[in-house]
C-alpha cells in the first residue's frame, strides 16, 4: 500500500522533473482548484496502476513515476474539458491504460538512442481523444467551464508567468502557478531561475515576431518555453553557461513551432499541448547525446544542483569525464562479485562485475529452485557504451539451478567495440 501511494504521488512530482512524494502531495491538493481536473487525474493513475498489476509489471518500474505521469496528464487533459461523469471517467481510464502502454513502447524504442519519451505519449493520445470526442455527443455534452474555482488578480507581467506554470497541470491559475513557483524555488533555485528566464525570453522573442507584447503574454502555449528551458538547462543537460545559451536557442525554436502548430492544429480543432516542447527537446537531446557532448547530464539526480555537484566531483576525483560507461541495466542492482573476485574474476579477467537484484538479503523468491524465482531473471540488459557488436553468442540455453555447463563455461556473451 505504501509503495502504491509513493508511485501515485511521484507521478505528480515527475511533471516538474522532481522525485518527491511531498511535492506530489502538494500538487494533488492544488489540482482541486479544478475539481474535474483533479478527479480525472486521479482516476487516470488508478487505472494505469490497476492495469500494471493486471499484467504483473514490477513495482520497481513504477516507483519513480516515470511510466505513470503521461497517463496522469492524459487524465487531466480530459478532465480539463469534460465534467467527471461515469462515461467521461471510463474514457479517462481507457486512455490512461493506452497511454501507459505507449509510454513503455516509446521508452524502449527511443531509449536505444538516449532520447527521453518526455510527454510524447500524452500528447499523441490526447490529440486522438479530443478528435474522437467530437463524434461522441453524450461525452461532448459534458463540456465544462475551464476556469478554476477561484483565483486572484495580478498584473499581466506576473500573471502570465504564473498561469503558464499552472497550465503544466491544466490549471491556468495564478494561485496554482504561485504554489508551483514556490516549489521550484524551494527545491532548486536553478530550476526556478531557468523557468523565469526561459519564459520571459520566449515572451520577448515572440513579441518581436508578433509585434505585440500583450498578445505574447496572452499566448496559452507559452508554458512550453518554461519546460523547454528547464529540460535543457538542468535536467538533461548540466546547468552551465554554455547549456544556458543552448536552452535559449531552443526556446526560440519552441516559439516558432508553437505558432506553426497552432495555426495548423486549429483547423482540426486540436490543441497543441506540449508538442513544441517535445519536438524541440528531442531534437536537441538526440544530437547532443550522439556526439558525446560533454555537458550532457548522465547522472540525472534529484535536482540540477545535485547533478552538477556529482559531475564536478567526478572531474575533481578522476581528472577526466570523457569516457562514459553506463550501467548495463535500469533500476537498482547489487554487486555479487567484484574486481579480483573470490571465484572467477582472476588474472586478465579480474576487472569484472557480477550483478544481481536483491530484495532484503536474498536474490530470489520461494526456495530458489527455479530460474523464474530469481529477481534478475528475464530483466533487460542495456548496452553500457555507444559502439558496435563485434562478437556475440546467444544460442545457449539457460542452465537450470544447480547445474553447470563445463564445456561452454563462458555462456552467452556480447562483445562491443567503442571508439572511446
Amino acid at each position: 500500500m505504501i509503495k502504491t501511494i509513493k508511485i501515485f504521488l511521484r507521478a505528480y512530482s515527475s511533471l516538474l522533473f522532481l522525485d518527491s512524494i511531498y511535492v506530489g502531495g502538494l500538487l494533488v491538493v492544488i489540482s482541486f482548484l479544478n475539481i474535474s481536473v483533479a478527479i480525472s487525474g486521479m482516476v487516470a493513475i488508478v487505472a494505469a496502476l490497476l492495469f500494471a498489476h493486471l499484467i504483473n509489471i514490477k513495482d520497481e518500474y513504477l516507483l519513480k513515476g516515470f511510466y505513470i505521469y503521461n497517463s496522469l496528464l492524459a487524465g487531466m487533459g480530459v478532465g480539463y474539458l469534460f465534467a467527471p461523469t461515469p462515461l467521461s471517467l471510463l474514457f479517462v481510464a481507457v486512455l490512461s491504460i493506452f497511454t501507459f502502454l505507449l509510454s513503455f513502447m516509446l521508452n524502449r524504442v527511443m531509449g536505444n538512442y538516449g532520447i527521453p519519451i518526455l510527454s510524447f505519449p500524452f500528447a499523441i493520445v490526447t490529440i486522438f481523444s479530443y478528435l474522437a470526442s467530437l463524434k461522441y455527443s453524450t461525452l461532448f455534452s459534458t463540456l465544462i467551464n475551464k476556469n478554476a474555482i477561484f483565483d486572484i488578480d495580478l498584473p499581466i507581467v506576473l500573471s502570465s508567468f504564473l498561469k503558464s506554470l499552472g497550465t503544466i497541470f491544466f490549471l491556468p491559475n495564478n494561485i496554482a502557478g504561485l504554489v508551483i513557483a514556490l516549489i521550484l524555488l524551494f527545491y532548486s533555485r536553478v530550476m526556478f531561475i531557468i523557468a523565469v528566464v526561459g519564459f520571459y525570453f520566449g515572451i520577448f522573442v515572440h513579441s518581436m515576431f508578433l509585434g505585440s507584447l500583450t498578445q505574447a503574454y496572452h499566448d496559452v502555449y507559452a508554458f512550453n518555453y518554461i519546460i523547454t528551458a528547464v529540460a535543457l538547462c538542468g535536467i538533461f543537460l548540466l546547468p552551465t553557461f554554455r547549456n544556458f545559451i543552448i536552452s535559449l536557442i531552443a526556446v526560440i525554436v519552441t516559439v516558432i513551432l508553437a505558432d506553426a502548430m497552432n495555426i495548423f492544429f486549429n483547423y482540426y480543432a486540436i490543441t497543441v499541448f506540449t508538442i513544441p516542447f517535445n519536438i524541440t527537446v528531442t531534437v536537441f537531446i538526440f544530437m547532443l547525446y550522439l556526439i558525446g557532448y560533454k555537458g550532457f547530464n548522465y547522472a540525472k539526480l534529484g535536482t540540477p544542483e545535485e547533478s552538477l555537484s556529482y559531475y564536478l566531483s567526478n572531474i575533481f576525483r578522476f581528472a577526466s569525464n570523457k569516457i562514459k560507461i553506463s550501467l548495463p541495466f535500469s533500476g537498482t542492482w547489487s554487486v555479487y562479485q567484484g574486481f579480483d573476485g573470490e571465484w572467477t574474476h582472476k588474472g586478465l579477467w579480474r576487472y569484472a562485475y557480477d550483478f544481481v537484484i536483491k530484495k532484503g538479503d536474498t536474490t530470489f523468491a520461494n526456495d530458489g529452485y527455479y530460474l523464474e524465482d530469481y529477481y534478475c531473471f528475464g530483466e533487460s540488459i542495456l548496452s553500457p557504451v555507444q559502439g558496435y557488436v563485434v562478437a556475440c553468442r546467444h544460442d545457449l540455453v539457460d542452465n537450470q539451478i544447480g547445474t553447470v555447463d563445463k564445456v561452454n563455461n563462458w555462456g552467452n556473451y556480447i562483445i562491443i567495440k567503442t571508439n572511446d
